[in-house]
């Protein structure tokens, strides 16, 4: 039924269903939300000591990069599969650098929305880390679990903040009210024009309690409602989801759909 399927579909199926299909039952999780790191040496650590899956490089070509010179390292990253990794690259030594890729960031109904939310994101990274904020004391057991509830529920997951004065909070208006100061902070320290044409975008979301996926979920009910079987009501709610984004793919944003 519909509501089986609901009951057993996350709001962010991806994190689910990449841990499942990648994840060996009897080895450690490749998949997964990672634990701290203190600094770049720590994490050329942690990528040399994570199990392999691959076979070592055999091609003896040194190449005539800079970063050719630890070609197995960057080889082994490759299957270096956390939701936030390290990741090392330089062709000259002037250019070598070692930054984190942030990988769960769902795809976007709209080209507007995919700017706002990497925005987004930039901004609360920058922001946090200019102003010292205390959710770094977030206990890295709550963090993990929360990652996964946001996946598993959306807007409606029950998450832990540490607002800038260091209160800990599970008030949902409390958490995205400082969450989108600190990137507004953030998105204002880099420079960004139009950082509240940005945020204002994930606003409303917040406001509306409603996402791009409880949107399409809302969509597949209401076809369930009026007597469609799951096959047709999938597809319905799918052509109601294209044809919402068809108006607004590259002006507007999801902000702008009717209420399902």
């Amino acid at each position: 039924t519909v509501e089986s399927v609901l009951a057993d579909g996350h709001r962010e199926n991806r994190v689910e269903l990449y841990e499942a299909v990648m994840n060996d039952p009897d080895r450690p999780a490749k998949v997964r939300f990672p634990r701290d790191l203190d600094g770049v040496e720590a994490a050329v650590d942690r990528v040399a000591a994570d199990p392999p899956i691959a076979p070592a490089l055999l091609d003896d070509d040194d190449g005539d990069r800079f970063d050719d010179a630890f070609a197995h390292l960057r080889h082994k990253h490759g299957s270096y599969w956390r939701w936030v990794r390290p990741v090392f690259d330089g062709a000259t030594p002037a250019a070598a650098n070692a930054r984190i890729e942030f990988r769960p960031l769902p795809g976007q109904p709209t080209v507007p929305d995919a700017a706002a939310l990497v925005a987004t994101v930039a901004g609360l990274l920058r922001g946090l880390v200019a102003t010292d904020h205390p959710v770094a004391t977030l206990p890295w057991e709550r963090a993990r679990d929360d990652f996964y509830a946001a996946a598993r529920e959306g807007l409606g997951a029950d998450l832990a903040w540490v607002t800038a004065d260091g209160t800990e909070t599970t008030d949902t208006d409390a958490l995205y009210a400082d969450l989108f100061a600190v990137a507004a902070e953030g998105l204002d320290a880099a420079g960004v024009d139009g950082a509240d044409r940005h945020l204002d975008r994930l606003r409303a979301r917040v406001e509306a309690r409603r996402s791009p996926a409880g949107w399409k979920r809302d969509r597949l009910r209401a076809h369930a409602a009026d007597g469609a079987p799951l096959p047709r009501a999938v597809t319905a709610a799918a052509r109601d989801y294209l044809d919402a984004q068809r108006g607004t793919l590259l002006e507007g944003s999801f902000a702008d759909w009717p209420a399902p």
